[in-house]
């Protein structure tokens, strides 16, 4: 297997904390940043989600009036009253977070499966 020589420009205070990193760690500089690339690497890509796959997801766990993609928001029924929720993707579409009116996490959603 052949090796190429890359040069890698790092801040004087970024590099401290490299040091200190590889120093508790015992482990060198190319080591920690040919990891931090492979690590990097296998990560999967952003997973595609639809409009329908939010929609079926959160009707799974709620009973909804309506659903705005536009400002991810959405309104269930509890009872006489009706409770608006938001909700955002994150970790690469991987997670539906749902949140209430006060911005508390309620739910976290797998968009895996």
């Amino acid at each position: 297997m052949a090796t190429t020589n890359i040069t890698v420009r790092i801040e004087d205070s970024l590099l401290d904390q490299v040091d200190e990193y590889c120093k508790k760690n015992e482990i060198t500089r190319s080591d920690l940043i040919r990891n931090s690339l492979l690590e990097k690497l296998k990560q999967p890509d952003i997973l595609q989600v639809s409009e329908a796959d939010i929609k079926s997801k959160i009707e799974s766990l709620y009973k909804v009036l309506d659903i705005n993609y536009e400002t991810q928001k959405f309104i269930v029924a509890k009872g006489v009253r009706s409770i608006s929720f938001s909700y955002e993707l994150q970790d690469n579409n991987k997670q539906l977070i749902i949140r209430d009116s006060i911005g508390r996490i309620v739910q976290v959603i797998s968009m895996l499966n």
